[in-house]
């Protein structure tokens, strides 16, 4: 199971630094560094009242998704490893 975690945070990290990279490109074409857009975002401030709520909303939806993206490959992934630790050899094919 140590293999399966090791594995899956290694998988995160790539896909970690890609994230970065592309927000990276992106800010750097918009012209803005980072640490702005951040603090632009995170200000109610700058946003009416509507729209506040509606990007507050938005984002529990995305930080839904991602735990529930997360769980689901948790889950997926903990099924094959489950599935390779059968005495079945690899001749075999399953059937639903």
């Amino acid at each position: 199971m140590e293999d399966f975690h090791k594995t899956l945070l290694q998988e995160q990290a790539k896909i970690l630094e890609k994230m970065a990279e592309e927000n990276r490109i992106l800010f750097d074409s918009l012209g803005i560094s980072e640490k702005d857009f951040l603090e632009a975002v995170r200000d109610k401030r700058n946003f009416t009242p509507v729209i506040w709520k509606k990007l507050q909303e938005k984002r529990e939806e995305l930080e839904q998704l991602i735990d529930d993206k997360i769980k689901a490959a948790n889950t997926q992934k903990e099924n094959k490893t489950t599935a390779s630790n059968t005495p079945i050899k690899g001749h075999w094919i399953c059937v639903k």
